[in-house]
């Protein structure tokens, strides 16, 4: 009979992943995840604070979405405006409209006493809507 071929061994990776380094990694992933929340919570915080001055500086009229969240030098920057805006308006402090003449989506705080008027109405199972938004460079441009 012919002789059996020999099997390799697989021998360990000294550097392999222990578990007691996976621990260590997990704390650092959630560190770094608390301090992405709570720098997002400071931004969405100043976004308001803009967003309440130029209410205030119009007359507290509405003002146009988009000229208060595109930054004509950046698109990124413009998109990252949109997505903090859309955390006051989640949270409930800030409301879209449609302009009647326009078309344009119109943007404003809401009061604290809106709020609490709102937080009553959700108790009563007042439906919310939600909006879904393409915006693309073109776009982006056109409104630059």
């Amino acid at each position: 009979p012919e002789p059996k071929p020999k099997k390799t061994r697989e021998t360990r990776n000294k550097n392999a992943t222990k578990p007691s380094q996976l621990k260590e990694t997990q704390a650092a992933v959630m560190t770094q995840t608390e301090k992405t929340v709570n720098h997002t919570v400071q931004i969405v915080a100043h976004v308001l604070k803009c967003l309440v001055l130029k209410w205030k500086d119009n007359g507290k009229n509405p003002l146009n979405y988009f000229k208060f969240v595109i930054n004509p030098a950046c698109f990124g920057s413009s998109i990252e405006n949109m997505f903090h805006v859309s955390f006051l308006i989640k949270e409930g402090k800030a409301e879209i409209s449609i302009c009647p003449d326009s078309g344009e989506p119109l943007l404003q705080p809401v009061t604290k006493q809106q709020q609490t008027q709102t937080q009553d109405d959700s108790e009563d199972d007042v439906p919310k809507n939600q909006v879904v938004m393409s915006f693309s460079m073109l776009e982006w441009s056109a409104r630059s």
